[in-house]
């Protein structure tokens, strides 16, 4: 069991008690199962739980459902994934840092194409 980013959030077991670090492990008994619920720290969401093949470098979406139920005898290894939360104001903040300059920049542009053309023309006398 591990989270990416690590504080993106952090795993319940059992619905109640918090995995003390990460990657964390659990052995269960045969006839056990286990009960893992993702949650978000402020700023994040969960994304999905993702699952690494045994013996392979590929890792497989394993589930988007914030709570997942282990079964004993299986070996897996899963990680709760988080995403960043971008507020709107935010982009919206972004979005005028960008648009801003680039009118600035446009109207300069203009500007000294103006310039230009009137040192160009002859002058009136």
């Amino acid at each position: 069991m591990d989270v990416s980013p690590a504080i993106g959030g952090h795993v319940l077991s059992n619905g109640d008690e918090e995995l003390d670090s990460y990657p964390a492990y659990e052995s269960l008994a045969p006839d056990e199962s286990i009960t893992f619920e993702a949650v978000p720290s402020p700023g994040y969401r969960f994304d999905h739980w993702s699952r690494e093949m045994y013996n392979s470098h590929q890792t497989l979406v394993y589930s988007t459902d914030r709570v997942v139920k282990i079964d004993a005898g299986c070996d897996i290894w899963i990680t709760a994934n988080f995403s960043p939360i971008m507020p709107a104001w935010l982009i919206a903040v972004i979005a005028v840092a960008v648009a801003v300059p680039l009118t600035i920049r446009r109207r300069m542009k203009r500007l000294r194409q103006r310039v230009e053309l009137n040192r160009d023309e002859p002058a009136a006398q």
